[in-house]
């Protein structure tokens, strides 16, 4: 696998395509050459064509290469074992690598009265690197629509996701860091699309009214919101049929006295919760921090609805998350094609997903920056913990009485 632009790809099928597609010719590399605005290095071996694990380009194509390119081109040969998949002893190794960092790191070029001075190789690629992905962050810029479509991308891999074993473990170690939930709590999911939360909070809290003797109190109050109707619907759905299960499994013993008294709220945004000051004493926000159009303007309205003493439990995508990781593993297990059918949707989703959060449209977080937005907030102190192997980063605080 690979990654272009920020979209995995199957690198084997992407050359396979290119080379059955055609997608180049000589023709179109010299009309493409005649464009070029840096320098080229044409690397080749010195060795025999027969000692090479694949055939090199003939001598001639390199030559009309380097004749369009003019003085913008150079030639090096290097032995061949820095080209090859061959053994090679340190110190050859140590020596070819210098070469290629000398090609790469020119010497300074003196300045000349005329503005034509091409900058050296490493200059000019990286402001063309940050060149191109400013463009792609204004030609994908986020406004209202894309984020509300991504979301709904997201929320739609939940059903996918709770099949993943190491999923419900995530899911399970954001439960925990919510309790204790005794009665009389009111909690606050914000983001409650992704109904794995939601699910187990009723599952558990449900389970544990059964399995217990104790008189009945008052029920914790629930209170899912979300962005998209849609999710909010195929989360009352989800959370409906999972009781439906609990009382069918137990013959109706728990249909009478409920764990959880739900309500649920379609707001607008994360940064604009429609609930009055210090309303919640659990709050938990799966993901939707890295969809907000601003996290800092997010968390503040988080610590606005929290209570003094509660409790405030944040996950976020980190820099290199991408869920797509986790999900094809199971399918080698079980003999499913990636690449057809109902499978390859949902890796098209999951990529896009990934592709946003490579060019910017989305929020990914360390440890260091998502400390740093709380402290503009709040001097509470924070617990992290990264979980599915790093793609995902928990962030759990109590808000004391003096935060604000």
């Amino acid at each position: 696998m690979g990654n272009l632009l920020g979209i995995p790809l199957d690198i084997d099928h992407f050359l396979t395509d290119a080379v059955a597609a055609q997608y180049t010719d000589t023709t179109a590399l010299n009309e493409d050459l005649t464009h070029c605005e840096t320098d080229v290095v044409f690397l080749t071996t010195s060795s025999e064509p027969s000692e090479l694990p694949m055939p090199g380009p003939p001598p001639t194509l390199i030559n009309d290469a380097m004749r369009v390119l003019g003085l913008r081109s150079s030639h090096v040969s290097l032995p061949s074992p820095v080209l090859t998949a061959g053994d090679i002893a340190p110190k050859a190794l140590h020596a070819s690598w210098q070469r290629l960092r000398q090609l790469c790191h020119p010497p300074d070029v003196v300045a000349q009265s005329s503005a034509a001075v091409i900058p050296p190789v490493s200059r000019s690629a990286a402001i063309r690197a940050r060149f191109e992905r400013d463009q792609l962050r204004a030609k994908y810029a986020l406004g209202a629509a894309a984020s509300e479509r991504l979301w709904t991308v997201q929320t739609g891999l939940t059903q996918t996701l709770d099949e993943i074993p190491t999923y419900w473990q995530y899911i399970d170690q954001l439960y925990q860091l919510v309790h204790p939930l005794d009665g009389g709590l009111a909690l606050l999911d914000v983001g409650c699309g992704i109904h794995s939360f939601a699910r187990l909070l009723l599952l558990n809290l449900s389970y544990r009214l059964r399995a217990q003797t104790w008189r009945h109190t008052e029920p914790l109050r629930y209170v899912g919101m979300d962005f998209s109707v849609s999710a909010l619907r195929a989360t009352q759905a989800a959370t409906k049929e999972a009781l439906r299960h609990v009382d069918s499994l137990f013959s109706g013993r728990i249909s009478g006295p409920t764990p959880v008294a739900q309500s649920w709220v379609l707001g607008r945004s994360i940064e604009s919760l429609p609930f009055a000051d210090h309303s919640f004493d659990r709050i938990v926000a799966n993901l939707s921090l890295s969809f907000a159009p601003s996290p800092l303007h997010a968390l503040r309205e988080l610590f606005r609805v929290h209570r003094p003493g509660g409790k405030l439990v944040v996950s976020v995508f980190t820099p290199s998350a991408d869920v797509a990781l986790l999900y094809r593993p199971p399918l080698h297990e079980l003999g499913i094609d990636a690449f057809t059918g109902e499978t390859r949707l949902t890796l098209n989703r999951m990529a896009q997903c990934c592709k946003a959060l490579r060019i910017g449209q989305l929020h990914a977080f360390e440890e260091d920056t998502l400390s740093a937005r709380f402290a503009q907030i709040t001097s509470t102190p924070m617990r992290f913990s990264r979980v599915l192997s790093g793609h995902i980063l928990l962030a759990a605080a109590e808000k004391l009485d003096s935060s604000g």
